[in-house]
């Protein structure tokens, strides 16, 4: 795929079932991915990562509630829980559903967009300097 600019990502997350975001063993602590979080705005399934969930920003997210958490070590556990969302399509939408509840609990949309858009402008004033 070309690259997508932020405001067409929403329309893609929205055309598929669940995002599944595996990452393990980033060799930076501190780093945390903003695709979870997207992924539960636009109220799609998301299947994260047991090291990903750990970093989670709010209590509320929860394993089988809100998203599925896998070990992406644990092959057989992973391939499960997969093949339970491919084949539960209903459960996929139940999650996501769940998720973007408890994404607008938690999310400051309005700071969110504003932070990007300082973001972007910040790397265009650089580009151009």
């Amino acid at each position: 795929m070309k690259f997508l600019p932020p405001w067409k990502i929403p329309s893609l997350l929205r055309a598929v079932t669940c995002v599944v975001i595996p990452e393990r063993d980033f060799p930076i602590a501190l780093h945390s991915p903003i695709l979870p979080r997207e992924v539960m705005a636009v109220g799609r399934c998301l299947i994260l990562s047991s090291d990903l969930y750990r970093k989670r920003i709010s209590p509320k997210i929860k394993d089988k509630e809100n998203v599925l958490v896998v070990d992406p070590k644990d092959i057989n556990a992973f391939s499960t829980t997969l093949r339970k969302v491919i084949q539960n399509p209903d459960l996929a939408e139940e999650i996501g559903e769940r998720a973007r509840a408890v994404s607008e609990e938690i999310e400051n949309f309005d700071e969110y967009i504003e932070k990007t858009i300082f973001l972007y402008r910040d790397a265009l004033i650089m580009k151009t300097a």
